[in-house]
This record gives structure tokens, C-alpha cells and sequence, in this order.
């Protein structure tokens, strides 16, 4: 199974690897430092301490960012502006049953995929629903179309990227399999901005890699992971306020100009495997990927 380019589907750490090779040595210096653990002097948090998990029998609070995209859902329900996709081609021989089992996996490793957005009174909170039994929809084109296959995957593909989320009754990320032959097919992952963002979906993609491959295989699944998307958001609730959570950190400190909340999220979960998997305050609502 391979993508438009002919690599294995899970490539993603040679993406990262040509990134890496585009950075200046000054920006090269300063993310391997990051990664050690290290950083510029007064950096780190002295009040820092690790994030608990909630309590899984209560609703969690949004975060700021979320809360934000809520309320922006609110004065213009319906529309897709928030929607964020990602649309993988898959060739060779395909085990869709491996495929649908690994993207429901995603949902049980990660919390926020399977997240509605009720009311509590007048406050929005997350809900974590159970798994889904499926969350891929699979449409089958048997006779090549006029317009040719690429035109009509890529318009399928255009209209469920296009399709809306309601924020109280459907889960948050979903995906279409259009399968075109025996050794074609295009995935289709789309999921509200309230659960993702660019940073999170070349995560996304190589957790979807790791299953499928563990699926096909018939080898155990990834664990679920132990802090979730929702343990930090009420964990940021609990120790913020609004103006804390607006103010930018002094110069030279934190990430230059990220609200500090989000600079701690970025610090606490360094190396897990989950980081930014949802929406955070520093993710413009505005920034489209």
C-alpha cells in the first residue's frame, strides 16, 4: 500500500527528514536542543507540574481555542470553514477490513476523534462517546466515468472534505475509501479543526500506519494513550484565567509570540505521541491548512 508518490503509506518520518534538511543552522540548533529537553535560560515553567488525568465520569471543558471555534460555530452554523482534510492515494493490494479496523483504532487511541460539543446549561463541554463500530464510508466506482477517474475522485473527495459537522451529534473525524479498482483507491480523512490541525495530522497518518500494518499482520494494536486532549484542557481550565490565558510570554521566552497556555501544552507533553492532536489557543481559527 503506497501513496501518490510510490512510497509506503507511514512514510512520514522521511517527510519530516526533508523538512529537517530545508531548517538554517541557527533553526537546526535550536530544534535539536528542543528535542534533548533543552532550552534558552528561563524557559522553563517553575510552577510546571504534570498534567492529571479528569475525571472520565464528567464532561470536560473546551479549551480556550476550542471554546473560541465553538462560539465562531455558533454565529454561522452549517458550513465547512473549520473542516480539515487530508486525501491519501493507496495502491497495490489493500485489506480494507485491516484499513477500517485501524481507523476506528484511532478513535479509541485518541479521545478528541470521537468528541461531540454539548451544552452544560450555557457552558460548552466535550463529550467522549464511545467507539464507533466503523467510521469509513466506502463508495465504489465499478465503470470508469466520462471525466475520467482522477476528475471524479477528486470531486468525491471535494464534497466530503465539504461536508459539515454537527458539533452535538456527530463525531468529529470520519473518512471515505473511494475505491476505483482491485489496486486503486483514494482515502479520504476529514476531521473538524476542533480536533486537529496541521501539526496533528502527519501524527494522524503514521498512527493510521502503525494499525493498519498491526491489523494486516495480525499483531496487537497501539495502546490507548494514557493523557488525552481533554485531561489537558481541564487541566488548563483549573489553572487559568482569562487574562492569563491572552497574555504572550516576555521576549526570549516560551515560543516568542504563543499565548503561554499553549507553550505549555507544547512543553508538558513533549515526546507523547498525542501532542496537538486536538486544537489548542494558539491555533488561529482564521489559518486555513
Amino acid at each position: 500500500m503506497s501513496d501518490t508518490a510510490g512510497r509506503p503509506l507511514g512514510s512520514g518520518s522521511q517527510n519530516r527528514s526533508e523538512r529537517l534538511t530545508r531548517l538554517s543552522p541557527q533553526q537546526r540548533a535550536l530544534f535539536e536542543e528542543r528535542l534533548r529537553g533543552h532550552g534558552s535560560a528561563g524557559r522553563e515553567r517553575p510552577d510546571a507540574a504534570p498534567v492529571p488525568r479528569r475525571d472520565r465520569d464528567t464532561p470536560a471543558p473546551l479549551s480556550a481555542g476550542q471554546e473560541r471555534l465553538w462560539f465562531l460555530e455558533q454565529l454561522a452554523p452549517g458550513h465547512s470553514m473549520y473542516n480539515e482534510y487530508v486525501a491519501l492515494r493507496l495502491t497495490g493490494s489493500l485489506d480494507v477490513t485491516a484499513l477500517d479496523t485501524a481507523l476506528r483504532d484511532l478513535t479509541v487511541r485518541h479521545e478528541a476523534l470521537r468528541t461531540v460539543v454539548g451544552l452544560v446549561g450555557q457552558t460548552p463541554v466535550q463529550r467522549v462517546l464511545e467507539p464507533a463500530e466503523s467510521v469509513m464510508r466506502i463508495m465504489e466506482l465499478h465503470d470508469e466515468p466520462a471525466d475520467g477517474l482522477d476528475s471524479t475522485e477528486r470531486e468525491l473527495a471535494r464534497q466530503e472534505a465539504a461536508r459539515p459537522f454537527d458539533l452535538e451529534q456527530d463525531r468529529l473525524f470520519r473518512a471515505l475509501l473511494i475505491r476505483s479498482g482491485p489496486q486503486r483507491a483514494l482515502l479520504v480523512v476529514v476531521n473538524h479543526h476542533m480536533v486537529g490541525d496541521a501539526w496533528s495530522r502527519s501524527i494522524l497518518v503514521d498512527d493510521l500506519c502503525a494499525a493498519y500494518r498491526s491489523f494486516h499482520d495480525k499483531r496487537l494494536a497501539p495502546r490507548p494513550l494514557a493523557l488525552q486532549y481533554a485531561d489537558w484542557a481541564a487541566w488548563q481550565r483549573d489553572r487559568t484565567d482569562d487574562e492569563q490565558l491572552s497574555a504572550p510570554w516576555p521576549t526570549g521566552v516560551g515560543s516568542w509570540t504563543e499565548p503561554r497556555n499553549c507553550w505549555t501544552w507544547q512543553r508538558t507533553v513533549r515526546g507523547r505521541r498525542n501532542r496537538r492532536i486536538a486544537a489548542d489557543s494558539c491555533v488561529s481559527p482564521w489559518t486555513r491548512n
